[in-house]
């Protein structure tokens, strides 16, 4: 049952650097209504279901109001601190990479490198481009949609959960390919069963039983009308408070700043030479180039961390 603790907040730490959907609209598809149970047993099992058919808003659907406040607010809060040229300078660079997952996968394939590496892990290239596309396509939803960090203040993380639970299901049958495939699969949350054992008006225990089998007894509580592991309600102040200093501490010195943004520079002309690459040649030469140019960044210590100092 950790695993529904660690959703919640794991997963609106990666914002940063995943896709996600505006208040404004977005081009993500949009979130599903999944019914949530008024009990714990029924909580547990209907989320574990929609998760394994990859919708992930169902997390945020079946948290307390409260709960999603305090996550939108930190946000908002982690918005308010960042470098707007940083941040813009960020997501552009995202959005070139986007481009050149979507538009060269051919010159991709086509380096010797790489090529050698597929074959030798028996990996076919219509799975690499597919892998390629769905992964463009998440990096495209971030640079469309949060170009500038007012955008990001407004993040909608129920669109933001769905479009990344229907990004990470698509390209699930892809990851079962490769050869270093994770063992566990959201599919397989479709075998996890919820039975209540004893239970209060606010309070119950939860013989829960999960993909491997194992039976494990989840307390629960009753927080807002919805039904949560107690262990999550009895941290939730404790883990916003840390976030939120966390969030605070994320200023970038003017010399952070400087480092970040040369960095930044030479890999947005990087990119530059791999979209401007019409042919294999060209293609392989602007990897030379990129390996010449950012090596001595990245070994020196250039970058002084990513936009932000962590996420």
């Amino acid at each position: 049952m950790r695993w529904v603790s660690l959703l919640c907040l794991g997963l609106i730490a990666t914002f940063g650097i995943t896709g996600c959907g505006s208040k404004g609209g977005s081009s993500a598809p949009a979130p599903t209504k999944v019914s949530i149970p008024a009990t714990p047993d029924g909580t547990v099992t209907a989320v574990a279901q929609a998760v394994a058919d990859g919708k992930l808003e169902a997390v945020w659907q079946a948290m307390p109001e409260s709960y999603q406040g305090d996550i939108s607010e930190q946000i908002e809060h982690f918005a308010e601190h960042m470098d707007g040229e940083v941040w813009s300078k960020a997501i552009g660079i995202v959005g070139k990479f986007a481009q050149v997952l979507e538009t060269k996968q051919d010159l991709i394939l086509g380096n010797a490198m790489v090529s050698q590496q597929l074959t030798a892990q028996n990996i076919k290239p219509a799975d690499v481009k597919e892998g390629l596309t769905a992964i463009g396509g998440l990096l495209n939803d971030l640079s469309k949609d949060v170009k500038t960090k007012e955008a990001l203040a407004k993040l909608n993380v129920e669109n933001y959960m769905a479009n990344i639970g229907s990004r990470l299901k698509s390209m699930e049958p892809l990851a079962a390919k490769s050869p270093t495939a994770p063992q566990f699969k959201m599919a397989d949350l479709k075998k996890v069963t919820a039975t209540v054992k004893d239970t209060t008006a606010d309070s119950a225990n939860v013989e829960v039983t999960g993909p491997d089998g194992k039976k494990e007894t989840v307390a629960m509580v009753k927080v807002q009308g919805k039904w949560v592991p107690k262990e999550m309600a009895d941290g939730w102040d404790k883990k916003i408070e840390e976030l939120d200093k966390t969030l605070h501490g994320m200023e970038l010195t003017p010399d952070q700043k400087k480092q970040f943004m040369s960095v930044a520079d030479a890999l947005d002309g990087v990119l530059d030479s791999f979209l401007k690459a019409k042919d294999q040649a060209a293609f392989d030469a602007a990897i030379g180039e990129a390996t010449g140019k950012m090596m001595p960044l990245l070994m020196g210590g250039g970058a002084g961390g990513p936009p932000g100092g962590g996420f």
